[in-house]
């Protein structure tokens, strides 16, 4: 690729980088950044580094959410914890739904008592 062209993108990265660190597709990224999406969707097809870098900054406001998420847990929140274990070890800690075979549900409930936390 030319140097224009690779200086190009990453500026194009650079205009798009805050919009896809608040959790915007790469679509509206690029309109918020005002930034071809065409052009920045081949580079991200083509080129690794690209892709790796969008990659990153798409993922930023997940880690920051998670890293919420954990503070409260580490904080004692019990409700918070509960809610994390519920979607992150269905197995053990969801609500489960039975169904026998004359589609009759049997509905078991966890109490939070028996979570012991």
């Amino acid at each position: 690729m030319a140097r224009g062209k690779k200086a190009d993108i990453e500026n194009y990265v650079t205009n798009i980088a805050p919009f896809l660190e608040v959790g915007c597709s790469l679509h509206e990224a690029c309109s918020h950044g005002l930034v071809p999406y065409t052009t920045v969707k081949d580079y991200y097809d083509k080129d690794e580094a690209v892709r790796k870098k969008i990659d990153r900054l798409k993922n930023k406001i997940i880690l920051e959410a998670r890293s919420v998420i954990a503070k409260q847990i580490q904080n004692g929140d019990k409700d918070i914890a509960k809610w994390y274990l519920e979607r992150k070890k269905k197995d053990e800690f969801s609500l489960k739904y039975e169904q026998s075979a004359t589609n009759e549900v049997n509905i078991v409930y966890v109490d939070k008592d028996d979570l012991n936390l």
